[in-house]
């Protein structure tokens, strides 16, 4: 029996519980999709000519999914910033948002704390965790923005609690009325995606497709591949790849990949034992990205790569985005249990900002 239907001792892996995480991302964004909708926001429509949020790591990837998703309806420039500083164009006319989960990030903060001086204004999303900084600045400022209890994220990490984030972010763009997605449309894409049923730990492998994707990618190299309204949803697997499945990965856009990735693939020529292409079509994509799919992975396949694919099902963008995330968040767990590694810890990150600290104090 493989250890993926072995329950016993995924269990011994993830002693942290982590899949009560994952199974619970659908509620994650109901609670945030209720909650942003009953706040009190100034209307920010011809008062803000852009848009800047500043996040790392999990509080990056998920506005960067709303960023791609809602990419024809954002009518604004939207830049996400993942370093100390603002652009030299922040200023008083731009809407900041500081997305830190924990509210202790470092790089986000300082980004906050120069909005505050450019005159800026500045919203805040994190939880509400004892220690938050990014609390106290709003405390202090008296900013506004969404603050959440972690009542579907019992593993308490920023990836794993993306509905919070991608659905607050959301949320807090229709709220000043920079979004045109009205709640009850985002409130259907939710109830419309059935993937989780399919994909929990209970279902074999033999009828779990995020099982026998994390399979195929065990002692693999994942190439993620995919276009349009899912870029922001890979990026975030590969955040996820990273630190659950303790697994190298990169991702790629089509149609860019074909002007010049392709060539690529020749050297080193161990690669091609290692590499193993996600592809994530879509029938929602633009006819012309559909249309180079199936001959870039003929090219891949032609270079020896494993092509391997992913195609959500579901009805709208939105749903679809949150289908993928979904499938991406089971398959980064399975990867992890498949190398006996418990996918909440993340031992070098924890290290890194451990002898960083020592070196400011």
């Amino acid at each position: 029996m493989t250890i993926l239907d072995d329950f016993e001792a995924i269990k011994n892996i993830d002693i942290d519980e982590a899949l009560k995480s994952i199974d619970s991302f659908l509620d994650q964004c109901r609670q945030a999709l209720e909650e942003t909708e009953k706040l009190n926001l100034p209307n920010l429509q011809g008062k803000v000519d852009n848009i800047v949020v500043s996040g790392m790591g999990g509080s990056a990837f998920t506005p960067e999914i709303v960023k791609t998703l809602f990419s024809d309806e954002i009518k604004l420039p939207y830049e996400i910033i993942r370093e100390y500083h603002l652009p030299g164009y922040v200023n008083s006319r731009s809407l900041v948002i500081i997305s830190s989960y924990s509210g202790t990030t470092a790089e986000a903060i300082a980004c906050g704390k120069e909005a505050l001086k450019r005159s800026s204004t500045v919203l805040i999303i994190c939880s509400q965790r004892e220690g938050s900084e990014l609390l106290l600045l709003a405390k202090e400022k008296n900013l506004n923005g969404y603050i959440f209890k972690e009542t579907y994220n019992p593993s308490r990490q920023p990836r794993l609690g993306g509905g919070y984030t991608v659905c607050g972010h959301a949320g807090l763009l229709i709220k000043t009325g920079l979004l045109k997605t009205d709640f009850q449309g985002l409130k259907q894409a939710v109830e419309s995606v059935q993937t989780i049923s399919s994909l929990d730990m209970k279902k074999p492998l033999r009828t779990n497709p995020a099982k026998q994707l994390a399979e195929k990618l065990y002692k693999k190299f994942p190439v993620l591949i995919a276009s349009e309204f899912l870029c922001g949803a890979i990026h975030g697997f590969a955040n996820q790849l990273n630190e659950s499945a303790k697994t190298n990965s990169v991702y790629h856009f089509i149609p860019e990949f074909n002007h010049h990735r392709m060539e690529g693939f020749e050297f080193p020529a161990e690669f091609k034992n290692q590499g193993a292409c996600v592809f994530y079509p879509s029938d929602l994509y633009d006819k012309r990205i559909q249309k180079r799919y199936q001959l870039t992975k003929d090219i891949v396949n032609q270079n020896g790569l494993v092509v391997l694919e992913y195609q959500p099902q579901a009805p709208d963008k939105i749903a679809q985005t949150l289908e993928t995330v979904v499938f991406n968040s089971y398959v980064s767990y399975y990867l992890a249990i498949l190398y006996k590694k418990n996918p909440l810890l993340i031992p070098w990150v924890d290290y890194f900002k451990t002898q960083l600290k020592k070196k400011n104090d």
